[in-house]
């Protein structure tokens, strides 16, 4: 991509340092300051678990910076874009806040982001609002904040051509997720702290049974030190909450010659190591040992019942809709990468419609993830960030929006060609069918899907998705007021690498198909064995 045809939205590595240089100054140096707050304890944080300690004592913004300029270092560097994932998040904030710097909002806006609590929710209102009025050019400003006590409006408000609103309410889990990784934090620093004085090298893993509350973080290190401290004695501690391992690493008197790996455990979360190393001249050769080492894996609860926090955060935003007029809800769910993405929706969704279906005044709820595109974000002027949005209507919504009104999320102009060979608008009836081609070049890995047929009416009540998924594995999922909702999985195996594909897709009341280089794949009918 040419220079002058790089969106003003996208960052390369010739722009990084000044977009970061930017978004210091749209932040305005008192609110600067004050996010900053406290920066030095992690700028100076000598090791790991002095790192983890000042992480959670600062504002979130301060180890997003601190990512941000070196991202800028190792970018100028190389010549190439090396922006880890936090940075890349961060600097999208940039073109937000230019956008909304002569709003009336901007002062509001910029509160919102020093408030703890609310720093990641807001970082996603203004994804939501970017994208809604630069991508999609709709018409979209800030609903003005109540100053009545206890009152709270949704975030954002579409005024349609008759001046008809569509009010939106954003809400982000990150901010969830992040009381429980500070949890973490507090306990992966203190069994550092007990495994760095401790004379024996040790690897210690701790599984959580449940999600982990503040509360919780004493008795887990409490039951880590007394194992630490009585090894080989005891080397467990199991309780309903958690469960504690240890196992040693090198005997006392062995040493271990460096460079070495150091991998985490197969299934872990996050991962910390450290030791105690020194320097040896052998013949004329400087070599590394380590007289002792330390590690500690953490297994997260993988939290089965997601269902349970979006519903509660479906309860919330629903409740700050105004229930005259038709509602959005946005969600976006933190997770690792598409594949785990698309388990979670699939573990939800059922609890996401059921709910919505009791909130008339709810129109559709559009949840979305967005993860860091490893080999993309090092192509100047390419989007780095891939963003997956569901789309899950009301059909139980007793408004319709308004026909100037496009949902994020909605793909309403795909092109078919019909049984002339001419493009036409697909249009999506009670019952019919879909005949897509398509070349797939190579297999796709583990953590990228590629969308075969996406179509999305613009409100979001009829929709056609094909994608291969992953690892020869598909989803097909249609959306309909009348055919209904049905979704199939199917195994790829017929699909040839570099061959045209043909792929038929039917859909009426009783459920799909679905054809493939002319065999039969699957079908989902009601009354069908």
């Amino acid at each position: 991509m040419d220079e002058d045809e790089i969106p003003p939205n996208r960052v390369t590595f010739k722009n990084i340092e000044e977009k970061a240089n930017s978004l210091q100054e749209l932040l305005t140096e008192p609110v600067f300051a004050r996010l900053m707050r406290g920066h030095e304890k992690f700028a100076d944080a000598e090791d790991l678990e002095a790192r983890f300690r000042a992480t959670n004592s600062v504002h979130p913004f301060v180890p997003a910076w601190y990512e941000l300029l070196d991202s800028a270092r190792r970018s100028r560097e190389a010549g190439s874009m090396q922006v880890s994932e936090e940075a890349t998040f961060l600097l999208g904030l940039q073109f937000a806040l230019y956008r909304l710097s002569q709003s009336d909002h901007y002062k509001a806006i910029l509160e919102s982001l020093i408030d703890e609590t609310q720093f990641f929710s807001t970082l996603f209102e203004l994804f939501v609002f970017i994208t809604y009025s630069f991508e999609l050019q709709q018409h979209v400003t800030f609903v003005p904040v109540s100053t009545i006590k206890g009152e709270r409006r949704p975030d954002l408000v579409f005024k349609s051509i008759d001046g008809a609103p569509v009010y939106l309410e954003c809400k982000s889990m990150r901010d969830d997720v992040r009381v429980e990784q500070q949890v973490w934090l507090d306990i992966q620093a203190a069994i550092a702290r007990k495994l760095k004085n401790s004379p024996l090298s040790l690897a210690v893993a701790i599984s959580a049974n449940s999600r982990l509350r503040p509360r919780d973080g004493d008795a887990i290190i409490d039951a880590a030190s007394d194992v630490i401290n009585n090894y080989p004695r005891l080397t467990r501690a199991d309780t309903d909450e958690f469960t504690v391992r240890v196992n040693k690493i090198l005997e006392s008197d062995q040493h271990m010659e460096m460079p070495f790996e150091v991998r985490a455990l197969d299934g872990a979360d996050s991962m910390m190591n450290g030791g105690d190393y020194y320097q040896v001249n052998i013949d004329g050769v400087e070599k590394g040992f380590a007289r002792k080492l330390w590690k500690i894996d953490t297994f997260t609860y993988p939290d089965t019942d997601q269902a349970e926090r979006i519903v509660n955060l479906i309860k919330g935003a629903s409740k700050q809709l105004p229930r005259d007029a038709p509602g959005i809800i946005h969600l976006q769910i933190p997770y690792r990468d598409p594949r785990h993405f698309q388990s979670v929706l699939d573990e939800v969704k059922s609890a996401v419609e059921g709910e919505s279906s009791k909130r008339p005044h709810v129109c559709a709820i559009v949840i979305t993830g967005r993860f860091l595109n490893k080999d993309k974000h090092r192509k100047a002027g390419s989007d780095p960030i891939l963003s997956f949005h569901s789309v899950i209507p009301n059909y139980a919504a007793s408004f319709v929006l308004p026909q100037d009104f496009r949902l994020l999320g909605s793909h309403p102009d795909m092109m078919i060609i019909n049984e002339n060979g001419f493009e036409t608008p697909i249009e999506m009836g009670r019952e019919g069918y879909l005949l897509t081609e398509f070349k797939p070049d190579s297999e796709l890995s583990d953590h990228e899907g590629a969308h075969i047929v996406q179509y999305c009416s613009r409100d979001g009540r009829r929709q056609i998705n094909i994608w291969q998924d992953f690892n020869k594995r598909a989803r097909v999922e249609i959306w309909h007021e009348e055919a209904g909702h049905h979704t199939l999985d199917i195994d790829l195996s017929q699909i040839r690498l570099g061959k045209t594909n043909k792929a038929l897709v039917t859909w009426n009341r009783r459920g799909i198909s679905f054809v493939i280089n002319g065999i039969e794949v699957i079908k989902s009918y009601g009354g069908d064995d």
